[in-house]
């Protein structure tokens, strides 16, 4: 990582608690076509998705801690992670999942006042779903109010 650094490809995110490390926008994109073109796109999305479900299940519990600003400062650096996560779930066969990361971050949502965009994320997902069933799935959006019922 330092020889990368050293020779500019990523870069010190310093906004972060924990260090971190972003790719230059111009390599991601590289290294974006260069999965496609090898057929591995999808795999790298659907392994990055799960890291991230899996993650926002271990910090829904942690948002009422005594330690919750901590998981909320981790949240707040992932959530571009856990957004393009969603994105990939925006298929039937897939819904699921994105449900499953939006209702583990529901107090996220509510707290860092992005509850419209959690809203806005449970109804693509309804509508990726495109059943009747596709309301009672959708996360609860806003705090106490279990889940949504059909309109």
């Amino acid at each position: 990582l330092s020889h990368l650094v050293e020779k500019s490809l990523v870069q010190l995110d310093a906004r972060s608690a924990r260090p971190r490390y972003r790719m230059l926008e111009t390599l991601r994109q590289y290294g974006l076509d260069k999965l496609a073109e090898a057929g591995e796109a999808d795999v790298v999305r659907t392994a990055h998705r799960a890291y991230f479900a899996n993650l926002a299940a271990t910090m829904r519990p942690h948002f009422n801690g005594t330690d919750q600003l901590a998981w909320y400062a981790r949240a707040d650096a992932d959530l571009d992670n856990f957004r393009s996560a969603i994105g990939w779930s925006l298929w039937p066969d897939r819904a699921d999942i994105g449900f499953a990361i939006v209702h583990a971050l529901h107090k996220y949502w509510y707290q860092r006042m992005y509850w419209k965009e959690g809203v806005a994320w449970n109804e693509r997902l309804a509508a990726a779903l495109g059943s009747d069933a596709a309301p009672t799935r959708r996360a609860p959006t806003t705090p106490g109010h279990g889940r949504q019922r059909g309109r």
